[in-house]
């Protein structure tokens, strides 16, 4: 995933990082993608309305801290 953040390899050409990124979708399960795609698209929590309880057991900590993820566009 680290391919799709900002800083996580800049040098890589943005049509390399496009097919890379539709071969992961291609290669995981239908929901997992769809999770993804509203990730990218800032709409994760809005769509799936993830229970804080199961964020928290998933991910300790997690809510309690800022947390920014730019995805590159």
């Amino acid at each position: 995933m680290y391919l799709y953040l900002r800083g996580g390899n800049d040098g890589l050409a943005p049509r390399r990082r496009e097919v890379l990124f539709q071969q992961l979708l291609e290669r995981i399960h239908p929901t997992e993608a769809a999770m993804i795609v509203a990730a990218k698209d800032g709409k994760f929590v809005n769509a799936y309305r993830v229970p804080k309880k199961i964020v928290d057991a998933a991910f300790p900590g997690l809510l309690e801290r800022p947390v920014s993820i730019k995805f590159l566009r």
